[in-house]
């Protein structure tokens, strides 16, 4: 097929009149400029398309969207055309016509699905969080000696393991060193679960904080063994309050639960726990994007846990230690137990 047109106007011209589609001035004026330039052999539809294709060849795609109601009016001009020539009906050029505006709409899906972002239909919510029971067992630890199964030691000073999970008596009057431990095989993110340590609390002293957390990096310092990015509680020793008159006799070193986030902030402080008592329960729930941290069933936090909802999050419990202290100023873990649905 042979066209002495110029190429951009021309072809603009054709695309206009297949948009269009039938009865449209476009589609009059383009069929007319084929046939007075020597093409005239073919339905309309045909020449328009073939010219256009013609045109198109070798360059870049350049996706053609039907116009409205554009296959109906092409199946009425071809029926129209056919019945004034008075011979049988093609259905060629319909088939066509249907083809192209199934192409064209898978297109557009296409471009649609790719562009638009992926909006999770399945997020899990604070309130589905709460609501979930966890009533089966994924493990129970409990120190016979040794470093359990499934877990490894983290920081510079090494804890015992005899009846409970217990800091040095000696550490470094400097600055503080930790030791713990940590799960070697993480939770999956998208896995609810809920952490519970039973902590033997011991007579308050700053040279001793105890420590729960749920991270998702496996590197931790050498001499801490902290992580980079954990949610964490801590439990913070307060001075004794010094008191005058017939009170004096009932201060008493306190304790101060407090629940740190990933970025640093102190996402929330609790009531204060005097000493003496025997132990606590710290319970942290978690899912792929909340988290409810409870000291003694008191609620400390509720909110996001700001760890990546797609990293699998490895649970641990730490001490961080300085100077010398006696027995009676250690506290020790007694029990830790993870619980799922």
């Amino acid at each position: 097929m042979m066209m002495d047109f110029d190429t951009d106007s021309f072809g603009q011209l054709l695309t206009d009149a297949l948009r269009a589609g039938p009865g449209s001035p476009a589609w009059h004026d383009a069929v007319a400029r084929l046939r007075t330039g020597g093409i005239s052999d073919g339905e309309d539809f045909a020449l328009l398309l073939a010219a256009r294709e013609t045109l198109e060849s070798g360059k870049s795609f350049r996706q053609i969207r039907p116009g409205p109601v554009f296959t109906a009016r092409v199946l009425a001009a071809v029926e129209a055309q056919g019945d004034r020539a008075g011979k049988p009906k093609s259905w060629t050029a319909p088939i066509i016509a249907i083809l192209a505006t199934l192409a064209a709409l898978a297109a557009v899906a296409l471009i649609v699905r790719t562009v638009m972002p992926t909006i999770p239909t399945d997020r899990q919510t604070l309130a589905d969080l709460e609501s979930q029971t966890f009533p089966r067992d994924l493990w129970s630890i409990h120190f016979d000696g040794q470093v359990p199964p499934g877990w490894k030691t983290i920081g510079s000073l090494t804890p015992s393991f005899t009846a409970e999970l217990r800091p040095p008596a000696s550490a470094s009057a400097d600055d503080y060193q930790g030791c713990g431990i940590v799960t070697t095989t993480p939770l999956p993110a998208e896995q609810p679960a809920a952490i519970e340590v039973t902590l033997r609390l011991a007579d308050p002293t700053d040279q001793v904080i105890a420590q729960v957390f749920i991270t998702d990096r496996a590197d931790f310092s050498a001499d801490r063994g902290i992580s980079p990015h954990e949610l964490t509680w801590t439990l913070q020793p307060l001075p004794s309050v010094q008191r005058k008159g017939p009170s004096a006799a009932s201060a008493r070193p306190q304790f101060e639960p407090q629940v740190v986030l990933p970025d640093g902030t102190f996402a929330s402080i609790a009531q204060n726990i005097p000493k003496p008592r025997d132990t606590i329960t710290i319970r942290i729930m978690f899912n792929e994007v909340f988290a409810v941290v409870q000291s003694d069933g008191k609620r400390l936090y509720a909110g996001p846990h700001q760890l990546s909802t797609n990293q699998p999050r490895f649970v641990g419990v730490r001490f961080l230690r300085r100077g010398d202290v006696t027995g009676r100023d250690l506290c020790a873990v007694e029990n830790i137990r993870a619980r799922v649905e």
